[in-house]
């Protein structure tokens, strides 16, 4: 292993920088470049290098790009994450720890301004980016910045992408436990959401996390969701019929929860 020092290593990344982009008008060749940037990306930023910001900025600046886009959007997702082959601490690098924290934190913000300013047809990507963000960051991280994110959250239920749907699911029901007060000034526009999305034939798994949130909505204040429960309990009927055997469990569940809203046994 190469042990350099700061200032070669500073030297590298800044050729490295210059050379990326000069990339042909092949069919896949700024694809490529995009991807080899990203993980670059990941390399500086987990070690809090004096550049990581300006491969951080160039990311979002690809967040426009109707190219690559989608492709740096996903990329938030190589950066945060962690692998077990690949700049992992058991191959001993340099790692810092509170990093997520720290690019989130910067970077939130100008995914929130990019995603008002963006058009229309680019403005998924900054929906896709915040929501491989949320995943990795600590709870109480996430909990501190619930109301700038709710409303982006909420649109992200009505996006086409199934994977950010997905994901935007499994932390809404995080937040229906953890931030309560929150998620309760949400519930007028989240119920019907949630009861379209159980009935989103194109993915099973969309189905069950969107009855999970569903049944979880049943702990916020009896006078925020009660006034639904008729609706849910008849919307739910659908459900119980999926043709899916798991979706069905989940929907027998769900509606039995709603079906308790009120009654002395719960």
């Amino acid at each position: 292993m190469v042990d350099l020092s700061c200032d070669e290593l500073t030297s590298l990344v800044n050729d490295l920088m210059s050379r990326i982009w000069q990339v042909s008008d092949e069919e896949g060749s700024l694809k490529r470049a995009t991807i080899t940037w990203l993980w670059l990306t990941k390399a500086v930023v987990i070690r809090s290098h004096a550049l990581a910001p300006q491969f951080i900025e160039k990311v979002l600046s690809l967040l426009v790009d109707k190219n690559v886009g989608r492709v740096a959007a996903d990329g938030f997702y190589i950066i945060m994450a962690d692998y077990e082959e690949v700049m992992s601490v058991k191959m001993h690098v340099n790692y810092r720890m509170m990093y997520r924290q720290r690019l989130f934190m910067e970077t939130a913000p100008k995914l929130i301004q990019g995603f008002h300013s963006a058009e229309p047809e680019f403005k998924h990507h900054y929906l896709c980016a915040l929501s491989h963000l949320l995943q990795w960051i600590p709870k109480q991280v996430l909990l501190s910045e619930v109301p700038n994110l709710m409303p982006l959250l909420v649109q992200s239920l009505s996006c086409d992408e199934q994977s950010l749907k997905l994901s935007t699911l499994q932390t809404m029901y995080s937040l229906v436990l953890d931030a309560p007060e929150i998620i309760t000034r949400h519930v007028t526009s989240l119920v019907p959401m949630l009861l379209g999305l159980a009935m989103f034939q194109l993915s099973m798994k969309i189905r069950i996390e969107a009855l999970k949130c569903l049944g979880v909505m049943t702990t916020l204040p009896h006078h925020a969701v009660y006034p639904y429960k008729t609706k849910v309990c008849r919307a739910l009927a659908d459900s119980v019929d999926d043709k899916k055997r798991l979706v069905r469990k989940e929907a027998v569940k769900c509606r039995n929860e709603w079906y308790l809203l009120g009654s002395s046994t719960r």
